[in-house]
């Protein structure tokens, strides 16, 4: 719902200015096609929600690159449908922690199962941004933006690392740890599979100099559920969770 109203508030801001907007820029009606290129980078996470799960759970924001193609429709001298295509790398560092009682009613003790790592994946992203703009100067412009996209999974990587920690309550012996060999899966407490679609909003700010060149910073939001359901003894789970991603670019417009 949160990101609703914000799309929503950023579309009225779009739709106002574009509206109230009456003067000529230096992009003119004779302008309708342009191709552009971008290329930047990006801090995102995909993240576990934790009413999902009985474990606590971390999930902490990398960064990666994106770059891609965008075709400007000049619709208007003050709006533009800009519809693109973007490869991105994407990568975010989790930890989960579990504590499970012992199966045996007389033993005093629990054991915590930590889980962490990082997780990459690579997607495309097709986005469809609404824009208008205001000029600063005449060679300089800025640019609000806003619209959905859709984002389709290439391939991913979860490397994990396990750790097992077993806690004896009012005893004045010390916990054991343990840590696995490589490899080892003692007790994984997350091996979902991110969901191949995602579609969400994505909006930002931009500006334009000299008709040619582009600085831009938007903000992604997905709105799907990014992890697929799996069988996990005998249950089906499902961690939900969004994707979330902050873009810087930079770009170069073809007359």
């Amino acid at each position: 719902m949160k990101r609703l109203i914000t799309f929503s508030l950023f579309i009225s801001l779009i739709l106002t200015n574009a509206l109230c907007q009456t003067q000529l820029t230096a992009y003119e009606r004779n302008d309708f096609f342009r191709l552009g290129f971008r290329i930047g980078m990006n801090s995102s996470v995909r993240t576990v929600d934790s009413w999902s799960s009985e474990c606590l759970n971390v999930c902490g924001w990398r960064n990666g690159f994106t770059f891609g193609v965008i075709g400007d429709l000049n619709v208007a001298d003050y709006f533009t449908i800009q519809p693109g295509l973007f490869f991105e790398s994407r990568s975010n560092s989790y930890t989960l922690i579990e504590s499970i009682p012992c199966a045996d009613a007389n033993a005093n003790y629990s054991t915590l199962y930590t889980q962490a790592g990082i997780f990459n994946s690579r997607v495309f992203n097709m986005p469809l941004q609404f824009i208008t703009f205001t000029d600063i100067t005449r060679n300089v412009r800025w640019d609000f933006e806003a619209g959905p996209y859709l984002s389709f999974t290439l391939g991913s990587k979860l490397d994990k690392n396990y750790h097992t920690i077993s806690v004896i309550p009012n005893s004045e012996e010390k916990p054991t740890i343990t840590t696995p060999i490589p490899d080892q899966k003692e007790y994984p407490i997350f091996t979902q599979s991110p969901a191949v679609f995602d579609w969400g909003i994505k909006f930002g700010t931009a500006l334009r100099f000299s008709k040619n060149y582009y600085l831009g910073i938007h903000y992604m939001a997905g709105c799907l559920p990014v992890w697929e359901e799996e069988d996990f003894n005998g249950q089906r789970k499902n961690y939900g969770g969004r994707n979330k991603s902050w873009l810087f670019t930079f770009g170069y417009e073809i007359n």
